[in-house]
């Protein structure tokens, strides 16, 4: 059987609809452009047309590009007594952390434009046909999978708050949101959905979308404006390329700083690497742990050295600060959210990989469209400078990271949900692939680290020795004894001379797929 391509995705129905894409003849940027869409009704909390994204793709013709469409902040805000700005907390077992929603936290969408950029250059199945899909299954209604069941859950806080969406998210007498098997039915997103595939883009930034936008803010407390959507722009990005051992790497650029944060940690790690044989060592763990402790403070001083607060290459990347840090982990010195991915690959030679994010959505469902907006400007990660601080009509950074990989006679595609955590899944996986030399499973299913506040570990598969060690070093880690949510989702596809691979992250209950 000819091989015409592989999809790894967050959701089993996000999967099969780009598999159908593939199989009716369709490239890559067709069958990912058709999984967004199923994604929007498939996986609510985490895809949304009012959200944002990134992408990373390589074409057989063309060197790997990057195209940002995330959420842009507003040209102007309120003042803030006069914005809908709420805090709810959201209880993750462990610790309960804060989070903001309503009118005010919205910045302006950009996962439509961008799609629809996406589907101009790169497909040739016309739109209609890549969102019908979506707009079927979401009128016979969508059964709640397990992981989709467990999302809801935790963010029910701000499913919950506001009528308009527990009008779609709560059918249970004690209400509740939807529970696992349940049915999510949205009428008037599949109309949206078909109207958007009709009238294009205009619809959503010029037309009625827009309207209703506009009115939302004006009347309930938020701050975007009819120019802001009629003005908002998709960018081409020269990824962030560099190489580990024989494979290059191109990953989102800034103004995001997933990308240059998983560098900065591959430099550091690689410096010291040499004498590491296998991923089965405490040493490699150990060094492993050291470097994102110390990449998680190089970003906390990047930042205080930046006058906008965000993350910028030069300061991250200079040559004195990076010696610095390599020179800690040779002495071993002590010196410390809503998102989905979908990778493509085609016999063609396209690879693609795309993560998107409505954060964890502002509560509030705008009239008459089924959408909920993106609650980006209450994220406390996007805006380290608190409620309505932020620079006007600027693109806003993120952790999200898309990427691909080249090896000779071999390019991935790989991305992750996780917020924070999403550098470090991204990081981990690459180096279990390319340095130590993991099939695609293995290195996507190894057991993960992650440096916050504190050291946390998955202790599934790692022997006595390698925890005694790290307990040593970090006294105070988290230890989850299996393969946990919380250290994101990987999924990642692979073409080769040898044929395909799709691998999706038991994490988070991916589905992937050969075709």
């Amino acid at each position: 059987m000819r091989i015409k391509g592989a999809v790894a995705s967050g959701h089993p129905k996000t999967t099969y609809v780009a598999e159908t894409v593939l199989k009716a003849g369709g490239n890559a940027f067709d069958a990912v452009v058709a999984a967004y869409f199923m994604a929007c009704v498939a996986e609510p909390v985490l895809a949304s047309l009012g959200g944002g994204g990134f992408l990373v793709a390589k074409t057989k013709e063309k060197k790997p590009f990057s195209l940002d469409f995330f959420v842009h902040t507003p040209g102007s805000k309120k003042p803030t007594e006069e914005l809908d700005f709420e805090q709810v907390l959201v209880d993750f077992g462990s610790a309960t952390q804060g989070f903001h929603m309503g009118n005010g936290t919205v910045a302006v969408p950009g996962c439509v434009k961008g799609i629809f950029e996406l589907h101009r250059q790169f497909c040739r199945i016309p739109i209609s046909e890549l969102v019908a899909p979506a707009v079927e299954a979401i009128k016979q209604g969508v059964q709640i999978t397990k992981e989709q069941a467990a999302i809801l859950k935790l963010v029910h806080p701000i499913y919950v708050n506001r009528q308009s969406a527990r009008a779609l998210f709560v059918k249970s007498a004690d209400g509740s949101v939807l529970k696992q098997d349940q049915i999510y039915q949205n009428s008037a997103l599949a109309d949206v959905l078909e109207t958007l595939s009709i009238e294009g883009q205009e619809f959503f930034y010029k037309g009625e979308i827009a309207q209703k936008i506009e009115q939302s803010a004006s009347n309930n407390g938020g701050s975007i404006t009819a120019r802001d959507l009629a003005t908002y722009e998709v960018f081409y990005r020269k990824p962030i390329q560099y190489s580990l051992n024989a494979s290059q790497i191109y990953l989102n650029p800034p103004p995001s700083a997933g990308g240059m944060l998983v560098q900065f940690a591959s430099e550091l790690l690689m410096s010291q690497i040499q004498s590491v044989e296998s991923s089965a060592t405490s040493t490699y763990f150990e060094l492993l742990a050291r470097t994102m402790e110390l990449t998680q403070q190089a970003r906390v001083e990047a930042l205080a050295k930046s006058a906008y607060q965000e993350l910028e290459q030069g300061v991250l990347f200079e040559h004195a600060n990076l010696a610095t840090y390599r020179q800690q982990i040779a002495d071993r010195q002590k010196s410390n959210r809503g998102t989905t991915h979908i990778s493509v690959a085609d016999a063609e030679g396209n690879v693609v990989a795309l993560t998107v994010s409505n954060g964890e959505g502002c509560g509030e469902i705008l009239s008459d469209t089924g959408i909920m907006l993106n609650n980006m400007l209450g994220e406390d990660d996007l805006n380290p400078l608190g409620l309505n601080k932020w620079a006007p009509d600027r693109r806003l950074s993120s952790m999200m990271c898309p990427g691909v990989a080249i090896k000779p006679g071999q390019a991935i595609a790989l991305g992750s949900g996780g917020s924070n955590r999403i550098r470090t899944a991204v990081l981990q996986v690459l180096l279990n692939e390319m340095l130590l030399n993991f099939p695609l499973k293995q290195a996507v299913q190894a057991p993960r680290l992650h440096f916050d506040d504190q050291l946390y570990l998955e202790a599934v598969g790692l022997d006595e020795s390698t925890l005694a060690v790290l307990k040593n070093n970090y006294p105070d880690m988290k230890v989850f004894p299996q393969r946990d949510f919380y250290f994101g989702g990987v999924n990642a596809v692979s073409m080769s001379t040898n044929g395909a691979e799709a691998v999706a992250d038991p994490r988070r209950g991916g589905s992937a797929a050969i075709v």
